[in-house]
């Protein structure tokens, strides 16, 4: 496989990956638990390890060096808008986790 199939495969992982996050992101805008999300979970890890593993290779030089401009370029707008879609899932997940906390405390503080 060419290092230009293996880019447009990134490229198709990345979209693939971002619209589920994209997915999820929605989920966890609803209050309480959200119909799906495990599903999504377990998609989302599937795919984020193929992801990690496929930067990993356009990550060195040689292989970045073979790549053409716009393929580059390309690449390089799918990792940013991917990232600030993750950095959003981080802080929507944090919140859902704090919610959570937030109600152990409420019933901790009732039941004494």
């Amino acid at each position: 496989m060419s290092t230009e199939d293996k880019a447009q495969d990134f490229l198709n992982l990345t979209g693939q990956l971002s619209q589920l996050v994209k997915r999820e992101n929605e989920l966890l805008k609803t209050p309480g638990r959200a119909n799906g999300l495990k599903e999504i979970l377990a998609e989302k890890q599937v795919l984020s390890d193929a992801y990690e593993q496929q930067l990993n290779y356009f990550s060195q030089p040689k292989v970045v060096s073979e790549l053409d401009p716009v393929a580059r370029s390309r690449i390089k707008e799918a990792i940013t808008a991917l990232t600030a879609m993750m950095d959003e899932n981080k802080r929507r997940l944090e919140a859902k986790i704090e919610a959570a906390k937030h109600v152990v405390e409420i019933i901790a503080n009732v039941a004494k």
